[in-house]
């Protein structure tokens, strides 16, 4: 997954994540070198939370229209512009990826609850003391899988 050093911790769920995407989304996804942030530029972007053991943030984040495939395929709805709509479709993808791990969690005896997902249509940065970010091309667009683990990623 080119996971940079000291983001092993992150493999199951970007795991999931990728081969969630390759699946429902774009069978040449094509990701670039992952690597830890404290913040990241975007426009748009809904994040889940999931609480247990540890608390595990997950976002998806764009600039532009950088979601509008991804929530088209998706929510099987030719979208013309990532407004909250289109977003809502983004957060039901993200809450599969994160249902998906918390359940592949279950089966080593860690239970997680899935939080209602955020989005904004009006974004100028995601923060977090520490997040990792996978960029991905899919469909022609670049979005950002962000993944955080004790770590709260925010929408500013």
């Amino acid at each position: 997954l080119y996971l940079p050093v000291g983001g092993d911790k992150y493999i199951p769920l970007a795991g999931i994540a990728v081969r969630t995407l390759t699946r429902l989304i774009d069978t040449e996804l094509y990701q670039e070198k992952a690597y830890l942030a404290s913040g990241l530029i975007v426009e748009n972007g809904a994040i889940q939370r999931m609480e247990g053991s540890s608390n595990t943030y997950c976002a998806m984040a764009g600039c532009g229209n950088d979601l509008l495939q991804v929530a088209s395929i998706f929510g099987q709805e030719a979208f013309e512009k990532v407004d909250m709509d289109a977003l809502d479709a983004v957060a039901e993808l993200l809450n599969c990826i994160n249902g998906l791990h918390a359940s592949a969690l279950s089966q080593d005896g860690i239970s997680m609850e899935l939080m209602p997902p955020e989005y904004s249509a009006e974004l100028t940065k995601m923060n977090c003391e520490e997040m990792l970010v996978l960029p991905l091309h899919m469909k022609g667009s670049k979005v950002n899988f962000l993944m955080a683990i004790d770590h709260k990623i925010e929408m500013d």
